[in-house]
C-alpha cells in the first residue's frame, strides 16, 4: 500500500487500524501537506445512500473549527475506493502516554480541560463524540491536546440516531456492523449504552470521567478480563476511588463522582459545567488533610466552636455516606443484569429457521448466517466461521459440555456436528427439515414434519421414533424432562401462517403416551432450570412457574421480553422464535418488530433504473400484474393477518383491500383480468378460491384432502390453473392442474421424492416452466425446467447446472427469454430460449435487479412492456444492522419478574 496514489494523495506510511478502517499517512500533492487518510470499508463504500448520509454528516463534522478537535478535510474517492482526509496530528495518544504511568495531577487536569473544551464546542453544534477514549486523544510534541474521530460513530452509521441502536454505542461502530464484533472500548461505555438504550451528550460526560480517572490512576475505571466483565462493572460497580493520587483536589474527586453517576439524570448535565469544575480543581490548593468542606477565610475568622461544629457535622455525614457506600459495594447480592448487542455483518443474513444457541456456560454464542455456522466467544472480539457456506447450516445446538455444535445441513438434509474448535463435520443422520432440536444426555431429540419426535445418538446412527406423528398435526421444539421420561413440545394444527400462535404446548409421558396440554395459544416452549416454562406468542416471550415433576404450571404467565423475531414464513417452517438460553443464565435473542418485514414495491425499468411505487412499506409479497398491465394484485402478511390488495398501476392512488375473511395469500390473475385466484383458510383448510376484482364474494375452486394444502401458481392462456399441492407425511410439493370449468385436479409433474413448484406458462400457452429438485434429490437445490403443455414427456433444463434456480417468468409478449432467480444471492438472471427447438442460451444476470425472498411464491412479475414489478429487500438506510442481543445473568431478572415458590 505504501507508495499507492489515491487521487492526488500519495500514501507514505501506515498509521494503524481504527474501528472504522485502515489509517495511513499521505502527502497531498496539490497543497504539499501531510494528511491522515482513513480508507472506508468496501461494504460501506458500495452503499450509495449510506455514503450520501455520511457526506452530509462529514460536512457537519468539518464545521467543527476548534483547536482541540482534529479537523476533517473531506471525503474523497479514487476509483471504487472512498476515503476520509483528516488533519495529521503528530505525537502520541493519551493511551500510549498512560501506559508509561499516571499523569501528574496538574497535567491530567490540563488534558481533561482541553478535552472538555473540545466537547463543549462540539455539543454546541449538536455533535456527540460517542467514542471518547484515551486512544482517540492525541498530545502533540508541543503539548497541544487533540480529540480524534469526533462524531464518526454516528457518521458511519448515518440516519436518525434518536433510537437506541448499534450506532450509538462506542463499541459497536461501523467495524462491528461489518465484522460482527464488539470492539475494545467497552470500558468507556456509559451504563445506558451497556443496556442498549438511547444516548445523548451525557454519554460523552461519562467517557470524560473515565478518561480523567485513567489519566490520574493509570488504570481503567471499569476494568475486566473480558467484555462481559467490563460491561458488568460499568453497570454495577464503582471505580476504586482509593487508586486516585492522594493530592487529587476535592473538586476533581467531586467531578469524577458526578461524571460517573450511573443514572444519567444524576450525572453532570453539561460539559461546560465539567470544564468549570476542572478549572476550579486546577486553581484549588491541596492541603495534606483535604478536609471534606473547604475552610474559607470567613470560616477561619469565626470563633473556634462555630468553625468546629460544621466540620464535625460534615465529617459525621461524610463518614455515614462512606459507610453506606462501603456496605453497598461489599454487600452480598445478585449479580448485575447486563445487556449488549452483537452486530451481524451486512454481508451475512440470519436464516428464517432457528439461528442461534448459547453454550451451557453462557460464554459463547453459535449462530447461522449466510449459510455458515459462526462461533462468537464473548471474551474475544470476532466471530469466526466454523463451517463452509455450502453446508447451508440451520438450527445450531451446543452439546451439554459445550465442546460440540449440532446443526442441520439443508444442502444434503443431514443432521451433523462439528467441534467448537472447527474441523471436519461429522454426519449423524438424514432427516427432513427438523422443527426444533434439544440435547439430552448422549442423544439429540428433534421433530420433523412427517416423522414425529425422534432421537439419535450423539455419535450418529438410525433415529429412534419416540412419539409417532398424528394426522393433521405439526410438532416443534421437543425437550426431554424428568430424566427423559416425558417430552415437552408444541403442537400446531394445519398449515396456516398463524398456526404457531394458535398452537398448544403439551407434555407427554413416554410411558403412557397421553399428551397433557400446558399452554393454549403458544409455541417455542422450553423449560429452564430456574423452574420456569418459557413460550412465545407472536414476538412476546412469556414465562410461567412450572413443576417438572408434577408437570403442572403454577400461577399466571407473565410477559418478560418483547420484540423477539419469529420466522418470516411460519406456514412452512417451525415456531422458530429466535431466542436461546444457557444454564448459566445468559439469554440471547434476535430483536425486531415480530415476524413481519417492512418491504417496498417498485418498478424496475429496462434501462436499469428502479422506481419505487408510491406505497408505504409493508409486508408486501407475491405481486402479480394483470394481463393488460393496468393493475397489480399483491398480498400482505404480518404473521397474524394476511390479505389480498388491488392497486391501479396506471392511475395510482391507495391500494384497495379485496379480502376480509380468513387469511388469504398467493393471489394471481385469471386470464380475463377480472378475477383473482388465491389461497384461503376461511373454511378451515388451505384451499383455492376465486373472487372478482371488484369485490364480489369469493367462491371455492378446489378443496384439499386432510393434511394437504393447495396454492395457486399460474393460469394458462387457455384457462388451466396450475397449483401446488403440499403436505402429507413426506411433506412433498407436487404440481397439479385444474380446468376453469371445474372437474377433478390432475397431476402436472409427478416425480416421487422430489419437489416441484413455481409454475410459469409461456405466453402462447403451449409451454410451461417450473423449478424442481429432481436433479439433486435428498437436497433442497432446485433447477428450472421447461416442458410442452399439455406434457408430452419431452423436457429440457433451462437453468445453469451450477445454479440454484427458482421462480421462472417468461418475457412478454414474445416468450423468447426466460427469467429466474438464483439463490442465495437472490439475483435475477435471463436466458435466451426457444422451446420449440430446445435452444437455451447462456444465462446472464439482469444488472441491478435483486428480489426479496420470503413468503410464498416469487417476489416479482413482468408487465407487457417488459417492466418488472418487484418486492425490494428491506431498506436498511438509517437503521442499525441486524443484531443479536445478549443478556448476562438474565435469570436474576426472570426470577424477579416471575417468582417461583
Amino acid at each position: 500500500m505504501i507508495g499507492t496514489r489515491l487521487a492526488h494523495y500519495e500514501i507514505t506510511a501506515h498509521l494503524g487500524t481504527g474501528g472504522m478502517g485502515e489509517v495511513y499517512q499521505a502527502t497531498d500533492g496539490k497543497l504539499g501537506r501531510s494528511v491522515a487518510i482513513k480508507l472506508l470499508p468496501q461494504a460501506f463504500a458500495k452503499d450509495e445512500e449510506r455514503v450520501a448520509r455520511f457526506e452530509r454528516e462529514a460536512r457537519l463534522l468539518a464545521s467543527l473549527n476548534h483547536p482541540n478537535i482534529a479537523t476533517i478535510h473531506g471525503l474523497e474517492e479514487s476509483g471504487a475506493q472512498k476515503f476520509l482526509v483528516m488533519e495529521l496530528v503528530p505525537g502520541e495518544t493519551l493511551a500510549e502516554r498512560i501506559v508509561q504511568g499516571p499523569f501528574p495531577v496538574d497535567e491530567a487536569l490540563g488534558v481533561a480541560k482541553a478535552i472538555a473544551e473540545g466537547l463543549e464546542a462540539a455539543h454546541e453544534h449538536g455533535v456527540i463524540h460517542r467514542d471518547l477514549k484515551p486512544a482517540n486523544v492525541k498530545i502533540t510534541p508541543d503539548g497541544r491536546v487533540k480529540v480524534l474521530d469526533f462524531g464518526l460513530a454516528k457518521a458511519f452509521a448515518g440516519g436518525d440516531q434518536t433510537d437506541a441502536g448499534v450506532s450509538e454505542s462506542p463499541t459497536i461502530t461501523a467495524a462491528a456492523t461489518q465484522r460482527g464484533v464488539i470492539l475494545g472500548t467497552a470500558a468507556y461505555m456509559s451504563p445506558e449504552q451497556a443496556r442498549g438504550r438511547s444516548v445523548d451528550r451525557r454519554t460523552d460526560i461519562w467517557a470524560l470521567g473515565c478518561v480523567l480517572y485513567e489519566s490520574l490512576a493509570a488504570r481503567q475505571a471499569f476494568p475486566g478480563d473480558t467484555v462481559t466483565d467490563i460491561l458488568a462493572n460499568v453497570v454495577k460497580s464503582e471505580p476504586d476511588w482509593t487508586a486516585l493520587p492522594a493530592d487529587t483536589p476535592a473538586a476533581a474527586r467531586a467531578l469524577l463522582r458526578s461524571c460517573l453517576q450511573k443514572d444519567p439524570r444524576r450525572r453532570c448535565q453539561h460539559v461546560g459545567d465539567a470544564r468549570i469544575a476542572i478549572e476550579e480543581a486546577i486553581a484549588q490548593p491541596v492541603t495534606s488533610a483535604e478536609l471534606p468542606v473547604a475552610m474559607t477565610t470567613a470560616a477561619v475568622a469565626r470563633p473556634l466552636w462555630r468553625r468546629t461544629i460544621p466540620i464535625l457535622v460534615s465529617a459525621i455525614v461524610a463518614g455515614a455516606i462512606a459507610s453506606a457506600l462501603t456496605w453497598y459495594l461489599v454487600r452480598p447480592g445478585p449479580p448485575a443484569v447486563v445487556r449488549f448487542p452483537i452486530a451481524i455483518p451486512e454481508e451475512r443474513q440470519l436464516r428464517q429457521s432457528k439461528v442461534l444457541d448459547v453454550s451451557p456456560d453462557g460464554t459463547r454464542l453459535a449462530y447461522t448466517a449466510g449459510g455458515q455456522l459462526f462461533l462468537h466467544d464473548f471474551a474475544k472480539t470476532e466471530a469466526r466461521a466454523i463451517t463452509d457456506k455450502d453446508v447451508e447450516a440451520h438450527y445450531p445446538l451446543f452439546s451439554p459440555d459445550g465442546s460440540w455444535i449440532v446443526f442441520w445441513s439443508r444442502n444434503d438434509l443431514m443432521l451433523k456436528k462439528v467441534a467448537v474448535d472447527g474441523g471436519m463435520t461429522l454426519p449423524l443422520c438424514r432427516t427432513n427439515y427438523p422443527l426444533g432440536l434439544s440435547w439430552h444426555g448422549e442423544s439429540i431429540v428433534f421433530a420433523t414434519g412427517g416423522g414425529g419426535i425422534q432421537r439419535v445418538s450423539e455419535n450418529g446412527g438410525e433415529p429412534e421414533t419416540l412419539i409417532a406423528s398424528r394426522p393433521g398435526e405439526v410438532w416443534d421444539g421437543p425437550q426431554l424432562l424428568n430424566g427423559g421420561t416425558a417430552v415437552l413440545y408444541t403442537i400446531a394444527q394445519g398449515l396456516g401462517a398463524d398456526r404457531w400462535d394458535k398452537a398448544r404446548v403439551v407434555v407427554q409421558s413416554l410411558a403412557s403416551g397421553e399428551p397433557k396440554v400446558i399452554v393454549e395459544n403458544g409455541s417455542a416452549a422450553r423449560y429452564l432450570p430456574t423452574g420456569h416454562l418459557m413460550y412465545a406468542v407472536g414476538g412476546t416471550l412469556m414465562a410461567v412457574a412450572f413443576d417438572p415433576v408434577s408437570l403442572e404450571k403454577r400461577g399466571r404467565a407473565v410477559p418478560v421480553e418483547d420484540g423477539i423475531v419469529r420466522s418470516a414464513n411460519p406456514a412452512s417452517t417451525g415456531a422458530s422464535a429466535q431466542i436461546a438460553w444457557s444454564n448459566a443464565g445468559t439469554l440471547a435473542y434476535v430483536r425486531g418488530l415480530g415476524s413481519a418485514t417492512q418491504l417496498r414495491l417498485a418498478l424496475f425499468h429496462r434501462n436499469g433504473t428502479t422506481e419505487p411505487l408510491p406505497l408505504q412499506a409493508r409486508e408486501w409479497q407475491h405481486p402479480r400484474v394483470s394481463p393488460d398491465g393496468s393493475q397489480l394484485v399483491v398480498g400482505t402478511d404480518d404473521g397474524r393477518e394476511a390479505a389480498v390488495w388491488i392497486y391501479a398501476l396506471k392511475s395510482g392512488g391507495e391500494p384497495r383491500r379485496l379480502t376480509f375473511e380468513g387469511r388469504n395469500t398467493s393471489p394471481i390473475w385469471m386470464p380475463d383480468g377480472k378475477h383473482v385466484t388465491f389461497q384461503s383458510d376461511r373454511e378451515g383448510d388451505l384451499a383455492l378460491f376465486t373472487q372478482q376484482a371488484d369485490g364480489k364474494p369469493a367462491e371455492r375452486l378446489a378443496k384439499p384432502e386432510a393434511g394437504f394444502s393447495f396454492r395457486p401458481e399460474a393460469w394458462s392462456k387457455g384457462g388451466i390453473l396450475a397449483f401446488l399441492k403440499f403436505g402429507g407425511p413426506a411433506g412433498i410439493a407436487d404440481l397439479w392442474t385444474l380446468s376453469e370449468g371445474g372437474g377433478s385436479p390432475k397431476p402436472l409433474v409427478e416425480l416421487p421424492d422430489s419437489n416441484q413448484r413455481f409454475t410459469a406458462f409461456h405466453p402462447s400457452g403451449q409451454w410451461f416452466a417450473y423449478a424442481s429438485s429432481e436433479l439433486s434429490r435428498g437436497t433442497t437445490n432446485f433447477h428450472v425446467f421447461v416442458q410442452p403443455f399439455p406434457p408430452t414427456g419431452r423436457k429440457f433444463q433451462a437453468s445453469a447446472s451450477s445454479s440454484n434456480g427458482f421462480d421462472p417468468v417468461w418475457s412478454l409478449p414474445d416468450g423468447k427469454r426466460l427469467f429466474y432467480i438464483v439463490r442465495p444471492a437472490n439475483e435475477v438472471v435471463v436466458v435466451d430460449i426457444d422451446p420449440t427447438s430446445g435452444f437455451v442460451g447462456k444465462p446472464s444476470p439482469v444488472r441491478g435487479l435483486r428480489v426479496q425472498i420470503g413468503g410464498p411464491g416469487r417476489g416479482y412479475d413482468i408487465m407487457p412492456d417488459g417492466t418488472f414489478v418487484t418486492v425490494l429487500p428491506p431498506d436498511s438506510s438509517g437503521r442499525p444492522a441486524e443484531q443479536i442481543t445478549i443478556v448476562l445473568n438474565w435469570f436474576e431478572e426472570l426470577k424477579r419478574l416471575v417468582p417461583v415458590h
